[in-house]
């Protein structure tokens, strides 16, 4: 069942003309070519996509005027593509107790860093802390399962080692995977993007790194939903690794 989590706030719409460069793409303002502020650093091929729908939040920037937010799937749901509206609602679902898995817990610590490695957060469940990670799944694969990554991602890495390590001395860790796009049949991870990152995780589940997997999507007027907090992993992955289970 779909809840609501929060309202990002004023909203533009416009449609994707091209990417500029990775933290820039053009944008049609009604006629008008304007260059969009873009958080998110993935490849986005199936997404940024000239002549979809997009919706842009205002900013104070010197440069950009606007931040690329959300991208219409179908039927006024949108992919929430900035990776800033995803941790607010991240944090808002876990103040609110809507992950049912973190129920009990708060989020007391933002950028955790252990050596030379930062983490999301930390937060206190209970009488016990735990790092959590939460990664952005925002690529659709032609099942429609959500994946990560949709490109090599070297700090993906650093940040999954230390969780196997962290998890193995006996602290409580959380992979968290964001499908960030409406009705997600699953997830896995995307091994043309990043075959590491598909043996870490494989790794993670292996020593006992909490992986889970929820999904949100936006609409038009800015509302964010949590739409599942037991998204699956996907079976074929699943079958294909079974020496973990």
């Amino acid at each position: 069942m779909c809840r609501e989590v929060m309202n990002v706030g004023e909203l533009v719409e416009g449609y994707i003309i091209r990417r500029l460069s990775r933290f820039e793409v053009l944008v049609d303002l009604g006629g008008r070519f304007e260059a969009v502020h873009n958080t998110n650093t993935g490849r986005l091929k199936d997404i940024l996509v000239s002549g979809y729908r997009a919706l842009l939040k205002p900013i104070n920037g010197e440069k950009l005027k606007y931040r690329l937010v959300g991208i219409e799937f179908y039927d006024d749901r949108y992919c929430i593509v900035d990776t800033l509206t995803q941790s607010k609602a991240f944090e808002k679902a876990v103040e609110l107790g809507l992950i049912h898995f973190l129920s009990n817990c708060s989020i007391v610590r933002r950028s955790p860093k252990y050596d030379s490695v930062v983490f999301d957060y930390m937060i206190k469940c209970g009488g016990d802390y735990a790092v959590v990670e939460v990664k952005s799944a925002e690529f659709r694969g032609s099942g429609n399962e959500a994946m990560y990554p949709d490109c090599p991602t070297v700090r993906g890495r650093k940040q999954l080692m230390k969780l196997v390590e962290l998890s193995s001395l006996g602290l409580k860790t959380y992979l968290i995977f964001l499908a960030a796009f409406p009705n997600p049949r699953c997830f896995k991870p995307y091994r043309e993007g990043d075959v590491v990152i598909d043996e870490l995780v494989r790794e993670c589940i292996k020593v006992g790194v909490n992986v889970k997997v929820i999904s949100m999507f936006m609409d038009r007027r800015g509302n964010v939903y949590l739409e599942n907090t037991d998204l699956p992993l996907c079976s074929e992955w699943l079958s294909s690794n079974s020496q973990y289970y």
